[in-house]
């Protein structure tokens, strides 16, 4: 978890790209999942000489793409006392029919904390996706 509090998908970027520092990895393959994809890209974007390749599994889309009454509706419930019934009743419906996927994923939202599903959702309702097209351009 970012401790600056910008879960932004630029900040996150950052975040990675001093951890690759850190360990001092020349050359990388980005892996992004759904707000994950954002990341990987925004990744590739600032390491352009050190990214072999990225690979984007189901990424998020244009969140902007959701009329805003929903999204700010759905803000709002995860920022209420009701986080917990919204942020699960929405991953059980996103992680599909398999059993064992879905217990895992729950799983893994009740290990993250609530700042984080939170941020993350704020990034994702405003992130534009022509944004994201323009920077996966620029890794190759």
């Amino acid at each position: 978890m970012p401790t600056d509090g910008d879960y932004s998908f630029s900040g996150r970027a950052d975040d990675v790209a001093a951890v690759v520092d850190a360990l001092g990895f020349e050359r990388m393959i980005f892996v992004g999942h759904s707000g994950g994809g954002a990341v990987a890209l925004h990744c590739a974007a600032r390491l352009t000489t050190r990214v072999v390749d990225v690979l984007l599994v189901d990424p998020a889309g244009d969140g902007r793409l959701i009329p805003e009454e929903t999204r700010h509706e759905f803000l709002e419930k995860l920022r209420s006392p009701a986080y917990a019934t919204t942020a699960r009743d929405y991953y059980a419906s996103i992680a599909g029919p398999n059993a064992d996927v879905r217990e895992r994923v729950l799983w893994d939202l009740a290990a993250t904390p609530p700042t984080s599903v939170i941020g993350m959702f704020e990034a994702l309702a405003t992130r534009r996706a022509v944004e994201l097209r323009r920077l996966s351009r620029t890794t190759r």
